[in-house]
């Protein structure tokens, strides 16, 4: 069973602009697996969209599907893999997260890592 943490937080997002420039100065286009949370991160979101104006990388969809909407009464506790569960549910997440990505990267998703 994964270590679920107490609580989930973006801060680590404020780093990814550093690693966004060594990756520009090597000419190498990142693509940026986005799960919920960062999602739902204004600073993430802001830089994303950066990413994608400029052309120097792509956003793609992580699902985390223990904490992606909508939840069932067991995700939290159980963290089971996206294939473990009903495939109704699979594409609802799916559907769900490839929606808001969308919305917050007006872009396609064309990328995606269970």
């Amino acid at each position: 069973m994964w270590a679920l943490p107490k609580t989930i937080t973006t801060k680590n997002s404020r780093y990814l602009p550093r690693f966004q420039e060594l990756c520009e100065r090597h000419a190498f286009k990142p693509t940026w697996l986005t799960n919920y949370e960062m999602a739902e991160c204004p600073g993430f979101c802001e830089f994303g969209r950066d990413v994608l104006r400029r052309g120097t990388g792509e956003i793609g969809m992580h699902l985390h599907p223990w904490n992606s909407p909508p939840l069932t009464d067991n995700d939290p506790k159980y963290q089971a893999y996206l294939i473990e569960y009903p495939e109704s549910v699979m594409n609802d997440k799916i559907r769900f997260m490839t929606e808001l990505l969308e919305r917050r990267f007006e872009r396609k998703m064309v990328s995606h890592r269970p």
